[in-house]
């Protein structure tokens, strides 16, 4: 029994010429990688690991601190567009009373201008020289 898998063991070990051709080789796990390699790529790997969640939490609170800047902008700009119309109102109320006042003026102004036709009229008929 010992001698028929001797020479099934003898074919399944690799040559030297196959240890060499990178083509046959396979890379694998075994006792003589260092404990010391192993923990370090472990410790490194939970190192990144660590500080990707930490990064991914600074983000996170940098861009909620951006949508609440955003958000108190939008608010301040809600009212200052209702102090704007509210001003636009105020001015529309000006600009409506002083089209009135315009309109006013120009009437007193014609009313004063017949008034001193009239009075003109009436010195030139009682002056002493008048024709009547």
């Amino acid at each position: 029994m010992v001698s028929k898998k001797l020479p099934e063991l003898e074919a399944e070990m690799p040559t030297d010429d196959e240890e060499k051709d990178p083509a046959t080789m396979n890379w694998h796990v075994d006792r003589r990688i260092p404990l010391a390699l192993i923990v370090t790529l472990i410790g490194m790997f939970l190192t990144q690991t660590i500080g990707l969640v930490i990064w991914g939490q600074s983000v996170d609170q940098r861009i909620e601190t951006g949508r609440q800047k955003t958000v108190e902008l939008i608010a301040a700009d809600l009212v200052i567009a209702a102090q704007i119309k509210e001003v636009q109102g105020a001015n529309n109320d000006v600009n409506l009373k002083m089209a009135r006042f315009e309109a006013l003026l120009e009437g007193v102004t014609d009313k004063i201008k017949e008034q001193r036709e009239l009075l003109t009229e009436i010195r030139d008929k009682l002056s002493p020289g008048a024709a009547p």
